[in-house]
């Protein structure tokens, strides 16, 4: 699985990043973005899953981080390895893996 994690403040990226884990979980790529950009890990929610799940992106704001956050959001893409793999649904599930 490949993310692009991201921060924003004014509608400009302020850090970017892509991730890459040989496995289908989504929550380690997260954790890594933050702690490589120096910020607090965010609640992930069902909402957050459930986004994932059907646009393959979600986007993390203040109220998601227990920490207080000098941004105004944090986004995370899921990017296709495949381009003809954009057909495939992939199912998220809390604290499981993507499962096609």
């Amino acid at each position: 699985m490949k993310i692009w994690a991201m921060t924003k403040k004014n509608n400009k990226i302020r850090k970017d990043g892509l991730y890459v884990s040989p496995d289908d979980r989504v929550e380690p790529l997260i954790y890594k973005a933050c702690e490589d950009f120096d910020i607090g890990k965010p609640l992930i929610l069902t909402k957050n899953y459930k986004e994932i799940e059907d646009f393959r992106r979600t986007v993390f704001y203040a109220a998601d981080f227990i920490e207080h956050i000098d941004f105004d959001t944090f986004e995370v893409e899921i990017i296709d390895e495949e381009k003809e793999g954009r057909g495939k649904k992939n199912v998220v599930r809390p604290g499981l893996s993507m499962i096609e």
